[in-house]
């Protein structure tokens, strides 16, 4: 045999072969290099998870592509706080979606300066802390962490507020709401006592609402900006004059919202005029001993049978079956036929006790007079579907038979800040925000330090491809020689 054919290859041939083998490593980090320039000028993100909750919704996606300013969004958190990887995966998202919106983290504990410079900046007080600030050509509004949290601690209400705030810093529209503070009224800015309505105020503001006090003993009628008037718990009587005062605000479009408290129910004036627009206020109160907590407060749902047609204001809250505290409201029933005041009035039955209600005397012990045993109707809403201006707005009309569960003892409790939301946007023509669910909270979150996250990225970057790829060249040296 000829020794020529057990020669190994010549130097030629060795060195083509590294030559080679440099050339497919450099082709393929090349190819990779590209391929990540490409994907992050060129990218789009889709949700592999089964979770669709964590999507933005159809209506945040159009409120982001109209933003055409610079926004500033600060997360001032904790990053151990539970919140915090909501907030942040959230905003991330709006983020991605319009590059306008800049973002920006700081922990108040591990950056001190950085969070004294921010406090000093949005004038915020020592206490502020866990809060998401919105800011824009000077406009600013706050997100408190209590707002964030839904029923039970286990929903996230963080797109609705997060796109409302959005929408109010792109709007120059405000929405001016006046309160009744006459007549004894709940405290508009107590949020101490609990009778007081200092939390339902705070609710309105972080909705991007302005109420602002108003007393119809100072002025001659309802202010003509009004979007909407509150009589919320009056403990004496309104007069005639203010009576006539809210049948004109009302014959002119107006929109009210009334609330009786346990002891009264705002005067023969008011309660003739609330008949003239189909709502009678029975001198009977509603109690439903299946649903009866202590101190005569009722839970209360959205009873099919009883309300017939569920109202927009409520229908998502009744979709997910959440129910609302009441405490021992008064009767207040439809009247169909006795509506005067609108051109062509829609009267709805808001709420009604369950199948096994009935109405009671509050001047006579339970026991002496029950009656009407079935689903009785505490809450009425009244609007006008073929208004006489129809450059004007519809008017409105919510009575409801009790005004304690708005107040800082109650509002807290099941879903009633929510329905004072949903209500408040029905009054204000804000369907689109009764479109945004809540997100739930997930308890498999898992986070992790800056230097936890370096290691991280630099053994999913560094070490395993690395060893990959010297892992490879060991066996091809191995075979080689």
């Amino acid at each position: 045999m000829n020794e020529k054919n057990h020669d190994s290859f010549s130097a030629a041939r060795r060195w083509s072969g590294w030559l080679n083998l440099a050339l497919c490593i450099v082709s393929v980090l090349a190819l990779a290099a590209m391929t990540n320039y490409l994907a992050h000028r060129h990218y789009k993100r889709i949700h592999w998870s089964k979770r669709l909750d964590n999507k933005l919704t159809e209506r945040t996606l159009e409120v982001l592509k109209e933003i055409q300013k610079p926004v500033r969004v600060v997360v001032f958190f904790k990053q151990d706080d539970p919140l915090y990887r909501p907030v942040m995966e959230l905003l991330r998202q709006y983020r991605l979606a319009n590059p306008k919106i800049s973002l920006e983290t700081v922990d108040y504990e591990r950056e001190r300066g950085r969070a004294i410079s921010i406090q000093s900046e949005f004038e915020l007080s020592k206490d502020d802390h866990n809060l998401v600030i919105f800011q824009s050509e000077g406009r600013t509004y706050e997100v408190h962490k209590e707002s964030l949290i839904g029923l039970n601690r286990a929903q996230f209400r963080g797109e609705q507020l997060f796109t409302s705030k959005l929408i109010a810093l792109a709007s120059t529209n405000t929405f001016p709401v006046y309160y009744l503070i006459d007549n004894g009224a709940h405290a508009l800015e107590d949020k101490a006592n609990p009778d007081g309505y200092g939390l339902f105020k705070r609710t309105f503001q972080e909705m991007n609402v302005d109420l602002q006090p108003l007393s119809l003993s100072d002025t001659q009628t309802v202010p003509s900006d009004c979007r909407l008037l509150i009589v919320a718990g009056p403990r004496t009587d309104l007069s005639e004059l203010e009576a006539i005062y809210l049948r004109d605000y009302l014959e002119r479009g107006g929109r009210v919202w009334v609330m009786f408290r346990r002891e009264n129910q705002g005067g023969p004036f008011l309660t003739s005029l609330l008949a003239d627009c189909g709502v009678f206020v029975e001198n009977q109160k509603a109690d439903d001993p299946p649903n009866d907590y202590r101190h005569g407060i009722v839970r209360f749902r959205v009873n099919i049978e009883g309300v017939k047609t569920v109202h927009p204001a409520i229908k998502k809250l009744s979709a997910q079956g959440l129910s609302f505290r009441l405490s021992r409201p008064w009767v207040i029933t439809p009247q169909f036929d006795q509506a005067s005041i609108g051109n062509q009035p829609e009267i709805i039955r808001l709420l009604t006790t369950g199948p096994k209600g009935y109405k009671i005397n509050p001047k006579e012990p339970p026991e002496v007079n029950k009656s009407a045993l079935g689903h009785i109707s505490v809450g009425v809403a009244v609007e006008d579907t073929n208004p006489t201006n129809p450059n004007s707005p519809a008017m409105r009309l919510m009575v409801m038979g009790d005004s304690t569960w708005a107040s800082n003892g109650l509002i807290d409790k099941d879903a009633n800040r929510l329905l004072g939301e949903h209500i408040a946007n029905w009054f204000l023509d804000r369907p689109y925000l009764l479109t945004i669910d809540q997100r739930r909270v997930r308890n498999h979150q898992y986070s992790i330090t800056r230097q936890e996250r370096r290691d991280l990225t630099a053994w999913l970057l560094g070490a395993v491809p690395g060893g990959v790829l010297g892992a490879g060249l060991l066996i091809w040296l191995r075979r080689r020689y």
